[in-house]
């Protein structure tokens, strides 16, 4: 969850590790949609995989992006 973490962190202006929660949705972490498309981006670059619409439309949450990540077998 760390380097999923890190990429989050570093994509969004008002997060941080002390106020990152992995349960909370990226709105309530201040991330807007422009945040969360530049952190899908580079965990696709990062992890070589593409994140189909319909199962982004499921990922609200740093926890549940991380759990698809890893259903998929890239982490």
């Amino acid at each position: 969850m760390k380097n999923i973490e890190k990429i989050i962190i570093e994509n969004s202006e008002n997060l941080n590790q002390k106020n990152f929660d992995e349960n909370k949705e990226f709105s309530d972490l201040g991330i807007d949609s422009l945040d969360l498309f530049s952190i899908i981006s580079k965990i696709e670059t990062k992890f070589k995989i593409k994140i189909k619409d319909k199962d982004l439309d499921k990922i609200n949450t740093p926890k549940k992006l991380y759990s698809h990540l890893k259903k998929k077998n890239v982490i």
